[in-house]
């Protein structure tokens, strides 16, 4: 888990911090890349205000995953990368940039760790347990070489598989994804 967590961790820091010179992902590489330099920009205030005002009006829609029967909740205007069995993306741009990342995935229990060997493995300077649970744990942090970019992460370990719901995103957006902070918190894949 550790090894694969360090991949998705590095891609997501990748995703949530790229510039608008940069190649967009691959769950945004249909879209094109737009010059920062467009006048009448909205300001990042702003844009977090549309997105809380968004996040409060909308409509949430269910993503199942067919193949873990796992589902994942998001919001309606969230943009969906769904292609992956296991995996799934859900996110919000400010402009051409990733802001907001829900993430979903699966993986195997590779390494044999239990919950409290997989918290004690994954907590580091910049990483912090806040709950342990009988079959779960929830993490907060930033990336260790962006720190502007935090999650908050819920990980169940369900038989010999990892089940993970993760939200990614900009320092200056967390007053304002409350909802999606609670919808890691409250999240139970055995639903």
């Amino acid at each position: 888990m550790k090894r694969t967590k360090e991949l998705i961790l590095i891609l997501l820091a990748a995703i949530c911090m790229m510039g608008c010179e940069n190649k967009a992902s691959q769950s945004v590489k249909s879209e094109s890349v737009a010059s920062c330099q467009q006048s009448g920009k909205v300001s990042v205030q702003d844009t977090n205000l549309q997105l809380k005002e968004q996040l409060d009006s909308a409509e949430w829609k269910t993503f199942m995953d067919k193949t873990y029967q796992v589902d994942v909740v998001y919001p309606d205007f969230f943009k969906a990368d769904t292609t992956e069995a296991g995996t799934a993306r859900f996110y919000y741009l400010d402009g051409n940039e990733m802001a907001v990342c829900l993430t979903m995935f699966v993986e195997p229990n590779v390494e044999g760790w239990n919950i409290e060997r997989a918290t004690r493995e994954l907590t580091d300077s910049y990483s912090t347990c806040l709950e342990i649970g009988k079959d779960y744990f929830i993490m907060e942090g930033a990336f260790e070489d962006e720190t502007n970019c935090l999650y908050l992460e819920k990980c169940y370990l369900l038989g010999d598989k990892w089940f993970d719901l993760a939200v990614y995103y900009r320092v200056g957006y967390r007053d304002d994804i409350g909802k999606l902070l609670e919808l890691i918190k409250c999240w139970n894949p055995n639903k």
